[in-house]
């Protein structure tokens, strides 16, 4: 999904997958912001696998590792910029604004059915995460740092990485608290029932907080695409930078 700038028409067969995986789940999930933990574990483990580093240094043979990256994330930003763009067309503001009123600042109170405002507004959330998710697997095997989707305790790191603000800084808290001291082997960890607990919530808060975001950040009227495109760039930029940082930091405490 990012190694190449996607064509509208792409782009909007993402967000019809996207519906459907709504559809899939089931709405309360995004509610209460269950989704992005759900996502996060079919979809990383995906992206991860079948991200080869090699094919990427035969693509772009005059660029070095990092700026490679660079290439990849100014692709990922420009793909999120434009189904933006195609979200803020796609929706009147009157439909937005009904949504925005019902928006407290602690959670979602969406209406039971599917509106189409909201299964739109919804599926973007999806799709960005998505192109942010790919472009972070990307990251990790260029820079050769070894992942597990299947584990929670990587999940987590994938969420501070993507998301940032307080959400993440407690989930890196509980990222330092579980992984312990750095060694020279890569040790995995079981992580306790109460700790799974915490990331749950932390997921659900965050799944809730994205949701908000797709909704509001398109409450502008007139230049709502313009916004939302301009919002998904800067967002999928920064996650670029986030992600890298981290990566590195934890190929050099390993050693």
């Amino acid at each position: 999904m990012n190694e190449e700038p996607h064509s509208k028409k792409a782009l909007k067969q993402y967000l019809q997958e996207a519906t459907e995986w709504i559809k899939e789940i089931g709405w309360p999930a995004f509610m209460n912001g269950e989704w992005l933990l759900i996502l996060v574990k079919r979809s990383f483990k995906a992206y991860y696998i079948n991200s080869n580093a090699r094919f990427y240094r035969r693509k772009y043979p005059r660029l070095d590792d990092n700026a490679i990256i660079k290439k990849l994330i100014t692709v990922a930003a420009k793909n999120a910029a434009i189904f933006g763009s195609i979200t803020g067309a796609a929706v009147s503001i009157d439909e937005i604004m009904a949504l925005v009123v019902v928006l407290p600042s602690g959670g979602l109170n969406l209406p039971a059915q599917f509106g189409v405002a909201a299964t739109a507004l919804a599926a973007e959330a999806v799709v960005l995460v998505r192109i942010q998710l790919h472009l972070i697997a990307n990251i990790a095997k260029l820079l050769d740092v070894p992942l597990d989707p299947d584990d929670p305790e990587d999940i987590l790191l994938i969420l501070q990485f993507a998301f940032g603000g307080a959400i993440a800084e407690q989930a890196g808290k509980l990222a330092a608290k579980t992984a312990g001291a750095a060694t020279k082997t890569f040790i995995k960890k079981k992580l306790s029932g109460e700790t799974l607990a915490v990331l749950k919530k932390l997921g659900a808060r965050l799944g809730v907080k994205i949701l908000q975001r797709s909704i509001i950040k398109y409450a502008v009227p007139l230049v709502s695409s313009v916004v939302g495109g301009t919002w998904n760039y800067l967002a999928t930029t920064k996650v670029g930078g986030v992600a890298v940082g981290h990566f590195r930091k934890s190929k050099d405490e390993r050693g």
